[in-house]
């Protein structure tokens, strides 16, 4: 009886998990599908989180076509696989959050047919490993500071700012060279002191209020583009 327990023992073992890291991320980076990758992080704690040493890209795309239903089914979809794959993790603790330290692209737009634009997480403005950051069609409201310690590279399109959020967005990217704002509205005044930020590139901005014009004040810019 007991060597038959043993026996049973054995077989129920994880011989999978019980191999090295290395032969583990070998396995994973050899995964075509991207999300198949990001989904081994439900298998057990020992994967939780192994998938974030894998150099992966993750893109999604609302179907083509479909119902309103249709994609906000979608987007929940969406949202819950990167949660699960810790994309956005919350800390237990703290109730805050922030992107993996891993990702170092990321680019989110979303359209609402309602018309309602989706407001950036609070957590995801605390990251120090994001070096490329595009925003469409989003809305930006910091309530803390902003923490974009390694961004190099913003691109922001159709939003609506004020000068008080991009004041905070700015203070908190000191390694920021290149900024893009495309179809903005709400800023007046656009103050960059910042000797690393070298290009700037301004297209149809929108004026909501024809008694105020937008001032620039960028002494160390070096290209400048004003287009519309």
């Amino acid at each position: 009886m007991e060597m038959k327990r043993k026996v049973m023992a054995r077989g129920d073992r994880d011989w999978l998990s019980d191999l090295p890291d290395p032969i583990l991320l070998h396995i994973l980076s050899m995964l075509s599908n991207s999300k198949a990758v990001v989904r081994t992080s439900v298998l057990s704690r020992k994967w939780r989180f192994l998938w974030m040493s894998v150099p992966i890209s993750l893109d999604f795309h609302f179907p083509i076509g479909g119902s309103e239903n249709d994609n906000l089914f979608y987007l929940a979809s969406t949202h819950r696989e990167l949660i699960i794959g810790g994309i956005a993790r919350k800390s237990r603790n703290s109730g805050s959050g922030a992107l993996v330290a891993n990702v170092e692209s990321f680019a989110l737009g979303i359209i609402n047919t309602n018309h309602q634009r989706y407001e950036f997480p609070q957590f995801a403005y605390k990251n120090n490993s994001l070096r490329d950051l595009a925003l469409r069609y989003c809305q930006l409201n910091p309530t803390g500071s902003v923490n974009w310690s390694s961004l190099v590279s913003l691109s922001l399109v159709s939003l609506p700012l004020t000068d008080g959020v991009m004041e905070k967005v700015l203070s908190g990217c000191p390694n920021l060279e290149c900024l893009e704002l495309d179809s903005v509205s709400g800023i007046h005044r656009l103050e960059i002191s910042s000797v690393k930020l070298r290009e700037l590139s301004i297209q149809d901005y929108i004026n909501e209020n024809p008694d105020l014009w937008l001032e620039i004040l960028a002494p160390f810019i070096q290209n400048l583009q004003l287009l519309g």
